[in-house]
């Protein structure tokens, strides 16, 4: 499937994500949420609660569950998951695609999935985040590189409870990034 529009980050995701994922060791990350219609990114959420190694970051589902459904009614979708890399593995792993097909085999729908891959600013290296959009058609998978843009714009936080049970559910599921797990992470509006 071709992709229509490029994906743009507003100037406050890009800097939250550089403060958390880009400022501890690699394998942590986040959610990327805000409008498919348009491209724009306008939230990010820290993932701070994911079971993370050395290798790998595996979302935490039961908080990403009872976020998604709040965030679908202020009209934010699931764009994405940012996450790091170790030193040198600048691109998705067969992991991350592997991950791509089954939220693509989940929602039948979705056009692109963004996963930008960030090189954290450990051990005396710069910050570095590469953007990447994986498209489907058919069964393969293609993932591309694409410039990082980013638009300086007044993004108003969405009003999330994290203590409250969902009240509404998205309409598909789409499994964590660990094939093995059961775990499933609810995440398009209907």
């Amino acid at each position: 499937m071709k992709r229509k529009i490029t994906p743009v980050f507003s100037i406050s995701v890009f800097e939250s994500i550089r403060q958390t994922v880009g400022s501890l060791p690699a394998e942590s990350g986040g959610m990327l949420c805000g409008c498919r219609k348009t491209g724009v990114i306008t939230f990010f959420h820290f993932d701070k609660h994911a079971t993370c190694s050395s290798a790998t970051y595996v979302p935490d589902t039961n908080t990403l569950n009872k976020l998604l459904p709040q965030l679908n009614a202020q009209g934010l979708d699931l764009m994405g998951f940012v996450h790091s890399h170790p030193h040198q593995c600048t691109s998705p792993s067969t992991g991350d695609e592997f991950y791509c097909s089954k939220i693509f085999s989940a929602n039948p729908d979705l056009s692109f999935f963004i996963i930008p891959i960030v090189d954290p600013m450990v051990q005396d290296r710069q910050f570095c985040m590469r953007v990447f959009v994986a498209t489907q058609k058919g069964k393969k998978i293609k993932v591309e590189r694409i410039p990082l843009q980013i638009l300086e714009m007044e993004t108003p936080a969405p009003e999330l409870n994290l203590s409250q049970e969902p009240n509404a559910t998205p309409a598909a599921d789409i499994p964590p990034v660990v094939a093995e797990s059961t775990d499933e992470i609810r995440t398009t509006k209907e």
